[in-house]
């Protein structure tokens, strides 16, 4: 009686675990694509380093006025919980440098015609 119900939590523990593999690879499917797009690929930050480069090298010749708040921005600042370089942090920190240079060229120009 014992060796039966042996044999029958040792049946369900497999159909548990076959429920719970399905479940895992179904899980799987639906985040891989997640996954890579989360996966670093240098040569999107090779261009985004480089596109931050030229931007700060023009900022600092044409409006040198501009650099002090280069330094300042927030964008630069790692991020204490999760403190490592991705694109996307890449990113936002051009598109915050091409936003101040932006603004600052359209208040220069409001001011000449002023």
């Amino acid at each position: 009686m014992n060796e039966n119900k042996y044999s029958n939590g040792l049946r369900n523990m497999s159909k548990a675990n076959a429920i719970l593999n399905n479940e895992i690879e179904q899980i799987e499917q639906i985040i891989q694509p997640a996954l890579y797009e989360q996966s670093y690929d240098f040569n999107v930050e090779k261009d985004m380093n480089e596109n931050i480069l030229k931007l700060t090298m023009a900022i600092n010749e044409k409006y040198p006025e501009l650099s002090k708040y280069i330094e300042e921005m927030k964008e630069t600042i790692p991020n204490k919980i999760n403190p490592e370089i991705t694109t996307t942090s890449l990113k936002r920190y051009y598109d915050s440098l091409k936003t101040m240079l932006d603004n600052y060229i359209v208040e220069q120009a409001v001011k000449k015609e002023l």
